[in-house]
């Protein structure tokens, strides 16, 4: 069957071939280098084609069929998880030919894969050019936080039931010994390339939650974004977008999971709910989790649960586990405050034991850096800062936001202490700030314009430690603009 589809003078002849769907098995590849030609021309590309309308951003997923044929999908606005991304557009099939260039024709255009870009041509004349490129999570490599549970580092799967290691990486189809209940999870996955398999038996796995609950793991580069599929929780809730990598690339999931809540009668109160974000793409936001996906392990219950990779007979493999549990926290005062660890405006690492038990230190969570409230709070502090070091206090504020937003906010502003950046939340759990969605604000900032990402969105909290490391005083509603002279007023 063959159709075309049209934007701003984009028509290409979509051909709907062979289904996804389980078939035969094909070669599978663990390790790059040995993999075929193929495996070099598979990937992303991103450009600009010129159009009648103007040039547009255009991003390609090329997808290695086996035996030299791909399929390249064309997304209007970027690739999957730009800032400007809108929509896939069309899907064509090509072949590989003789002197190794890939041809996928369309009705109007043609684009020609050769020595890592796709060259394209309109009507036959050229309209632009699209470069392969290699994107990586922001959270690859990410450091375990202070309070969580390193599961696998590369060293040994000792925290592992039948936990087999390979190369120093740790292998599909096993159970963590250690059971959580409401977590956060960092997990790494590279998934097989098996370019003449299709389907559910193409790189497949499953991470269990509690043994009870799967977010899907699958070669599904390209395609659909369905619930069984690469970030789908599967059978209940298919991803926001699909944001899987090329098969052989490393992978993130980074993972918020709320446990069920039981009453003191053992019945259920409140479903379990999980927020996923993968390659630092947010593709599940806070959705319940009405009953334990198919063939889940374990049955759905009050007891804590643990993490279970599941094997589908694929060579999944994985690296840098860490889970950070999140139960509940109420800090008082008079308890003893969470070291933590974060990266300050100058992309430098912060540890809090360095500072606290030396001096008294304050705190404070913020929602994001230069807008109205925390630009009149971070100046109060400024203004106050002499005041404040006369009383032997160091000051750190924290929120979501990049280290480049939060160096951009200290050099706006003059502020002379130091900011940290908690792209992922930790710090704030540690602390028990409430979190929400992450987001982004457009800003013209020393005569250039920025998009300011951050991962989360603190509430407004301040704390003051005291040089005992405990938690002198909590303020949960903060006065912006008052905030530094209420610490000043408890010292």
């Amino acid at each position: 069957m063959k159709f075309s589809l049209a934007r701003s003078g984009i028509s290409l002849l979509l051909v709907v071939g062979a289904a996804w769907c389980a078939g035969a098995k094909g070669p599978v590849v663990i390790d790059p280098a040995k993999a075929d030609g193929d495996y070099t021309l598979q990937g992303e590309y991103r450009g600009e084609i010129d159009t009648p309308d103007g040039k547009i951003k255009v991003g390609i997923q090329v997808i290695a069929m086996g035996e030299g044929a791909f399929r390249a999908v064309t997304h209007v606005g970027g690739l999957p998880g730009d800032d400007s991304y809108e929509q896939k557009l069309v899907e064509v099939d090509g072949t590989k030919d003789g002197a190794g260039d890939v041809t996928f024709r369309g009705e109007h255009g043609v684009g020609v894969l050769r020595r890592g870009a796709i060259n394209v041509t309109m009507d036959g004349k050229e309209a632009g050019s699209l470069k392969k490129v290699e994107r990586k999570s922001p959270t690859l490599g990410a450091k375990p936080p202070a309070g969580a549970v390193v599961l696998f580092d590369g060293t040994s799967a000792d925290s592992w039931e039948a936990g087999k290691v390979e190369e120093g990486l740790l292998v599909q189809g096993t159970t963590s010994k250690q059971k959580f209940q409401s977590h956060r999870l960092h997990l790494e996955f590279r998934l097989p390339f098996q370019p003449e398999d299709r389907g559910q038996a193409r790189g497949n796995s499953g991470l269990y939650l509690q043994g009870r609950y799967e977010v899907q793991m699958l070669d599904s580069f390209g395609l659909e974004g369905k619930d069984n599929e690469c970030g789908g929780i599967y059978t209940i809730r298919a991803p926001r977008l699909n944001m899987c990598y090329p098969p052989l690339a490393w992978q993130t999931y980074d993972i918020d999971f709320t446990a069920a809540k039981y009453d003191a009668g053992g019945r259920l109160a409140a479903h379990p709910r999980i927020t996923v974000r993968h390659n630092g793409v947010l593709v599940q936001d806070n959705v319940e989790l009405p009953q334990s996906t198919t063939a889940a392990p374990n049955q759905p219950g009050a007891d804590a649960g643990p993490i279970y990779l599941q094997n589908h007979g694929n060579p999944v493999r994985y690296r840098n586990i860490w889970v950070l549990p999140t139960d509940a926290t109420d800090l008082q005062v008079g308890d003893v405050a969470p070291s933590f660890h974060a990266v300050d405006q100058n992309g430098k690492p912060w540890r809090s034991e360095d500072v606290v038990g030396k001096k008294s230190v304050v705190v404070y969570f913020y929602p994001a850096a230069h807008t109205p409230g925390c630009t009149k709070q971070a100046c109060a502090f400024r203004d106050d800062m002499a005041s404040l070091q006369d009383k032997g206090v160091e000051v750190v504020g924290i929120s979501g936001d990049q280290p480049l937003n939060l160096k951009l906010f200290a050099d706006v502003h003059q502020l002379n202490f130091t900011l940290l950046s908690d792209f992922d939340g930790s710090v704030a759990k540690a602390f028990g700030v409430p979190l929400r969605e992450g987001g982004k604000i457009e800003r013209k900032l020393l005569e250039k314009d920025y998009t300011l990402q951050r991962g989360v969105t603190a509430a407004r909290w301040t704390f003051l430690i005291d040089k005992q490391g405990k938690i002198a005083w909590k303020n949960t509603q903060v006065d912006a603009a008052e905030d530094s002279k209420s610490i000043l007023s408890k010292l």
